[in-house]
């Protein structure tokens, strides 16, 4: 495989990262066998579902997968279609803000050197992300599922390190949405409860009050926009 996944591959190194993790029978939550993991910076859902790709394009690299949005629905109509490798698509199913109606300040950057301040933001979700597994038969779609299952599980410690909080299985079911898509391939729905942190950035340059004071409403807005777009 040509891309190179520095941190990833690092993690895959790691004989110990397949045994570090299992779940709990009466919650499906993924625990760590010894210290528990944390999140070490923010992850937004698409971030989640990006990491989600890489691994399966590494550890499932087998089956040849393409991983694509749900859009890919619209693509499959032909009653004669034939898959010549497994599909893997995703959605999210909702995003809803965790105990804070609005982002919360988590760190205040004062950095006088290169003239920089302002407030880093984060607010916590609970998503649900649901992933569509498509394959010719049956057999093939059983074994990819059970395989990406065990791969979520496998390399939770690589999503923690990467901004996730928690992940959960949350269920399979059969989505009325690709009842079209059953009558010529097999196809599984599967979601995952996922917690995540998403950081929102709003550090700039150092205004002098002096200069604040003597503009104009509108000038002071074009100012506050180019600041706050500074530094992202």
């Amino acid at each position: 495989m040509e891309e190179k996944i520095d941190e990833l591959e690092l993690l895959l190194d790691n004989k110990e990262i397949h045994k570090q993790h299992y779940i709990d029978g009466k919650t499906n939550e993924i625990i760590a066998n010894t210290t528990r993991q944390r999140s070490d910076k923010g992850c937004s859902c698409f971030d989640f579902i990006k990491m989600v790709q890489k691994v399966t394009r590494l550890d499932l690299a087998r089956y040849n997968i393409e991983f694509n949005s749900d859009r890919f629905k619209y693509r499959v109509t032909d009653p004669q279609i034939v898959l010549d490798n497994p599909i893997i698509t995703y959605q999210t199913i909702s995003r809803i803000p965790m105990g804070e109606i609005k982002p919360r300040i988590r760190d205040v950057v004062k950095d006088q050197d290169n003239n920089l301040a302002g407030n880093v933001y984060a607010q916590k979700y609970n998503c649900v992300v649901q992933f569509n597994i498509f394959a010719s038969v049956y057999d093939l779609a059983e074994e990819v599922m059970s395989n990406f299952e065990s791969m979520m599980i496998k390399y939770a410690g690589y999503f923690k390190r990467n901004g996730v909080a928690e992940l959960y299985f949350k269920e399979e079911i059969s989505d009325s949405n690709y009842d079209l898509f059953r009558q010529v391939i097999s196809v599984r729905n599967i979601r995952y409860t996922v917690h995540i942190e998403h950081l929102y950035n709003n550090v700039g340059r150092i205004i002098d009050d002096v200069i604040i004071n003597n503009v104009t409403d509108d000038d002071t807005l074009k100012v506050y926009h180019e600041n706050n777009n500074t530094q992202r």
